[in-house]
């Protein structure tokens, strides 16, 4: 909705912007303090909810969420589907390789063992 006149509203996230450190509201300083607000951090408040600080949690519906708005305060989500964990490797020659985590395991041993064995072979080689 729009913000009018007499509308109390929830804040989350505002900055104090204009002045490093806080100053006495009669200074002159504190004509060049302001609440920096983020549209995703600040939502109309019922007629009826008190003023002040409060213990509210505001949670923000996906829908309404501002790609630019600043950070979102609280989001419910609820997950529907966990899909398997996949590695790419992408090879010297340009192809590339899409594996399981058990493929991807295999792979490491056998890359592994392969190392393992230059290493043997150079060592003796040194030996020699």
């Amino acid at each position: 909705g729009r913000l009018a006149v007499g509308h109390k509203i929830f804040i989350v996230g505002a900055e104090l912007r204009g002045v490093t450190d806080a100053v006495a509201p009669l200074s002159e300083e504190s004509e060049m303090a302001y609440l920096m607000l983020n549209v995703n951090g600040t939502r109309i408040a019922p007629w009826d909810a008190t003023l002040g600080r409060a213990s509210y949690n505001l949670t923000v519906p996906l829908r309404t969420v501002v790609p630019d708005g600043g950070a979102v305060p609280r989001m419910i989500v609820h997950v529907r589907h966990v899909y398997p964990l996949m590695y790419q490797e992408r090879r010297a020659d340009g192809t590339s390789v899409l594996r399981c985590e058990l493929a991807e395991r295999r792979a490491q041993n056998k890359w592994h063992g392969a190392r393992e064995s230059v290493m043997h072979d150079m060592q003796e080689a040194m030996q020699n």
